[in-house]
């Protein structure tokens, strides 16, 4: 008679770890298979194939994870059985984004756009819905467990692990980012740099689409924390060039004909960053010749499966240094040749750089003869 009551307990145990199984193993499918072919099935602003960042989902599916086992074997590691069907809700609702992740291409293929339409909109809502709260209803379960078990170290350790996976978030956003006082002003047209006495102007055009939408000049230090990285189709690529040649915290303004990564609409506007920086003029061709080069050769990619391609080209422009580099990418259905050019000049005790991400020659020639030192 005792046989049966055993079995019913045992067949749940594995039921949880079965959960336990598909949220973690999904975390690292998905990161796999991001990898090895990309997300553009998913949107344009996932990685594309062979892109070492695909593997950031194992940071949300070792944490949950991790969460996971502990609400699991809590009676056994502290002796302290938290409520059943708390935990298994919980189990479920870590599960639901990795379904929701894989049945998102589907959708994608049935409606076109992922989220237009009631169902892909609402499985997209359920998924993130779903993260959110199973993630905060694992930390409440665990954090009561090891109070309860007066687990002091393993309490210590979980809050640790819990402010881990939000440090990389944290540096996207800029919060670590050094503040070395580089800003901008606006006047009308005019940008000011500062702290140097350099000031350019922006295209009329550039001032229409900022009165309309606001995501086009990026002036203060809260506001260039924003466009550090790049987003989606070529903003991402531009965004990794640039900052593998040049410290972020040196960038006074970043402007453009419209809205840079996800704000963008295109891909024929043309970027804009200024930078002030300290150091020599040697250590900066240094660098673009060097790291950035690098990172477009890594990022570089030909049509359908070929190599990418790079060039190179040094000249002087005036008073100007100029080093343009140039490579291929390729995003399925279409492509084209992506260009970086930095213009390098001293001012002062500073060495101003003015770096054009596109290719709109009559913009790029007016802010360049619109550059002034006072």
């Amino acid at each position: 008679m005792e046989a049966v009551p055993f079995l019913i307990v045992n067949t749940r145990f594995l039921s949880k770890n079965y959960l336990l199984g598909v949220s973690v193993g999904g975390y690292v499918a998905i990161s796999v298979l991001l990898f090895c072919f990309g997300g553009a099935l998913v949107s344009a602003e996932m990685p594309r194939p062979g892109d070492v960042q695909a593997f950031l989902f194992l940071i949300p599916g070792f944490f949950i994870g991790f969460l996971n086992f502990i609400q699991i074997h809590a009676t056994e590691y502290f002796h302290y059985a938290p409520r059943d069907r708390l935990t298994r809700f919980a189990l479920w609702l870590n599960v639901i984004p990795v379904l929701g992740f894989f049945t998102i291409p589907v959708l994608k293929d049935l409606f076109g756009v992922v989220y237009l339409g009631f169902v892909p909109l609402a499985v997209a809502l359920l998924t993130a819905t779903s993260f959110v709260v199973g993630i905060l209803l694992s930390l409440m379960n665990v954090f009561w467990i090891l109070i309860a078990a007066k687990a002091r170290v393993t309490l210590l350790v979980t809050v640790t692990l819990c402010i881990l996976p939000a440090i990389w978030p944290a540096y996207r956003m800029g919060i670590f980012m050094p503040d070395a006082g580089r800003y901008a002003s606006r006047q009308e047209a005019t940008i000011y740099l500062h702290p140097s006495n350099v000031s350019f102007q922006v295209p009329r055009e550039w001032l229409g689409w900022n009165a309309e939408f606001h995501n086009n000049l990026h002036l203060t230090h809260r506001e260039l924390q924003k466009v550090r990285f790049g987003a989606g189709e070529w903003d991402y690529e531009y965004g990794a060039v640039v900052n593998s040649a040049l410290p972020f915290e040196y960038c006074a303004a970043h402007v453009g004909g419209e809205g840079w990564g996800r704000e963008g609409v295109s891909f024929g506007d043309l970027q804009v960053r200024a930078y002030v920086a300290d150091l020599a003029s040697q250590e900066i061709l240094r660098r673009i010749s060097g790291p950035a080069l690098e990172t477009a050769k890594k990022l570089a990619s030909g049509d359908f499966g070929e190599p990418g391609k790079v060039q190179t080209d040094v000249s002087k422009d005036g008073p100007w240094q100029r080093d343009v580099i140039r490579y291929s990418l390729f995003y399925g259905d279409y492509g084209g040749m992506a260009n970086v050019e930095f213009y390098v000049r001293p001012v002062s005790k500073y060495q101003l750089i003015m770096v054009f991400m596109g290719s709109n020659e009559a913009e790029k020639q007016s802010i360049l003869r619109s550059v002034e030192y006072h």
